[in-house]
């Protein structure tokens, strides 16, 4: 748990963050619905609801149980001291802010506020393909994060090539993907859908060409 050690500090400010929802639920308890919403369908509408004690506290201790297992699986990867210092950092802000952006969308709906989740939600993924992506390159070899297939983890020069394909493919994904907030429901949840595929996809087989043209 050297990496857990080392970075004492950004671990317990992280995890405050991702429970930091739950205060806030708690100071509004008593102006909650009893049924609040958790999920909406791609027409824009909630579809799925659930207590406000599960609104509350499911979601900030899920997140936080995922924040830790990305914290250990990173401790236990014996090549984390050579990774990128500022890629390692993906792995301390990126659970805490989804948390604390999906809580105040939760809590919003719930209280009433006359907004569209999705245009709330659409920008925090635009930000975090393009945040992705632009540390993606940066990224060296390692069994934690990045495209892990076989081809990547077989060879340097592979994992470095297709992930700085994947850098830019992702770029170009999370700035295609702002717009999506003008666009009416259903159609922009297809369309980003699209971009997920677009941006998942083209990066295996470029690995997988890259593998059969340097076999």
């Amino acid at each position: 748990m050297t990496f857990i050690k080392n970075n004492k500090i950004k671990v317990l400010i992280s995890s405050l963050l991702i429970l930091s929802p739950i205060v806030a639920g708690l100071i509004l308890w008593d102006k909650l619905p009893e049924s609040v919403p958790i999920h909406w369908g791609i027409n824009g509408e909630p579809d799925s609801f659930a207590g406000k004690g599960v609104a509350v506290f499911l979601m900030p201790c899920i997140m936080f149980a995922l924040h830790f297992v990305c914290l250990i699986a990173t401790s236990f990867d014996k090549r984390y001291k050579s990774q990128n210092k500022k890629v390692l950092q993906i792995v301390f802000w990126i659970v805490p802010a989804v948390t604390i952006a999906v809580q105040c969308a939760v809590f919003g709906a719930a209280l009433g506020y006359d907004f569209e989740v999705s245009n709330f939600i659409l920008p925090l993924i635009a930000v975090m393909f393009i945040f992705i992506g632009n540390y993606m390159p940066k990224a060296t070899q390692n069994r934690v994060y990045g495209i892990r297939i076989p081809w990547t983890m077989k060879s340097e020069a592979n994992w470095d090539a297709t992930h700085r394909f994947a850098g830019k493919l992702w770029v170009v994904c999370g700035i295609l993907a702002l717009p999506l907030i003008f666009i009416p429901h259903p159609v922009k949840f297809w369309l980003l859908f699209a971009l997920i595929f677009l941006a998942v996809l083209p990066p295996l087989f470029y690995s997988y060409i890259y593998y059969r043209k340097h076999k």
